[in-house]
């Protein structure tokens, strides 16, 4: 099926509504995914307590707009979730009203999985994690959707439909699958194999706004104007990548979903309702992309060697922004950080450079130099 593309100006609960209904009738109808009587996880991107005009989370009218398209189809939706950060039940609830999901659920009469348990599952045909620990909502979904964010990623370099399924993992867990897999190539295969312990039966992507340079919290806000949809999250990321200016086979989820034979980049097909193809050439890449090396030295285990080793990025400390909140010394995997007196210091012997607290810093104090 082609991945379906339709022009949205802005956040209005109408205008969501009718281009993601249009999106879906591109595909057949959202009936042909989701039956009657099924429970169906619809999977946020909520990566941090964040208002929907950063444009770090997924937007709640696009939410809202799931959520109604789902029952229409007769089945049960709910949402999980487990965003980066130490997981309580009271911070998870703090998240969701944040984000403004909180007030849509209940306006649309849709349960929140507030609970976060961890299961370990079975993989057995995984690449890496043949033992992969999730959130246990999972098992009550029949279906699942990913409901994500259009982002650059200062670590990922992309983050869409599939990098979103990294929200089934419980936080603390998060950070030692950063550790275990320090290799940007291995960490890749990680959420690939996460992806598949329950694909998605839909891709839905708000890029109305997304988030152009060092996302996925620490960017800045940039309108595209659509949304997106693929019963095939691989083949919907390829193309929303490739609207942005990405080369998509630079993004190595994308890569290794090609080589895994989760999809072919020579059949991926756009429907879209737009006269002029989105195409954003300067939509802002994230750091370490606008340098990177790798065109002189490869994108390979080597090449991605030489870079750590000689041209390695680091999380910079502002102290003039910094509140000492402590975030970023609580989440980060390989404990490289301790509190100085005006800002954290950085142990660079010990940092992996995943960027966690980038990526959680509440007061976009830290920058990726």
């Amino acid at each position: 099926m082609p991945v379906a593309v339709r022009l949205c100006d802005n956040y209005e609960s109408e205008n969501v509504a009718k281009a993601l209904d249009k999106a879906l009738l591109a595909l057949g109808g959202i009936e042909k995914y989701i039956k009657p009587g099924m429970k169906v996880l619809i999977k946020p991107n909520l990566l941090m307590p964040a208002s929907p005009d950063k444009c770090t989370t997924t937007h709640p009218e696009i939410t809202r707009a799931a959520i109604k398209a789902v029952k229409r189809a007769g089945a049960e939706p709910f949402l999980g979730e487990c965003p980066g950060g130490t997981m309580t039940p009271a911070y998870l609830k703090a998240t969701y009203r944040a984000c403004g999901l909180y007030k849509v659920a209940e306006e649309e009469d849709c349960r929140i999985r507030f609970d976060f348990d961890e299961i370990t599952l079975d993989k057995k045909d995984a690449v890496l994690e043949k033992r992969p620990k999730a959130a246990s909502f999972l098992l009550e979904a029949d279906a699942v959707i990913s409901l994500c964010k259009l982002k650059t990623h200062g670590y990922m370099a992309y983050t869409g439909a599939v990098k979103n399924m990294f929200g089934i993992v419980p936080g603390i867990i998060k950070a030692q699958y950063h550790l275990k897999y320090q290799d940007v190539s291995d960490f890749a295969e990680l959420l690939v194999d996460l992806y598949d312990i329950k694909k998605p039966v839909l891709g839905i992507m708000d890029a109305i706004y997304g988030m152009e340079g060092d996302g996925p919290s620490g960017g800045k806000p940039r309108k595209v104007g659509a949304v997106i949809v693929s019963d095939n999250c691989m083949e919907l990321d390829y193309a929303a990548s490739s609207m942005i200016g990405l080369d998509p086979m630079e993004v190595l989820t994308i890569k290794k979903g090609a080589q895994r034979g989760f999809f072919d980049p020579k059949n991926v097909i756009v429907d879209a309702d737009w006269d002029t193809p989105i195409c954003i050439k300067d939509f802002a890449k994230p750091s370490h992309m606008q340098r990177s090396m790798f065109p002189l030295i490869g994108n390979t285990r080597i090449g991605r060697f030489i870079e750590r080793k000689f041209l390695r990025s680091y999380p910079k400390f502002d102290p003039s922004i910094c509140v000492k909140c402590g975030v970023c010394m609580n989440n980060c995997p390989p404990q490289a950080l301790t509190m100085g007196e005006k800002a954290p210091k950085l142990d660079k012997n010990k940092c992996i450079s995943c960027f966690c607290c980038h990526e959680l810093c509440p007061k976009k104090a830290i920058t990726i130099k």
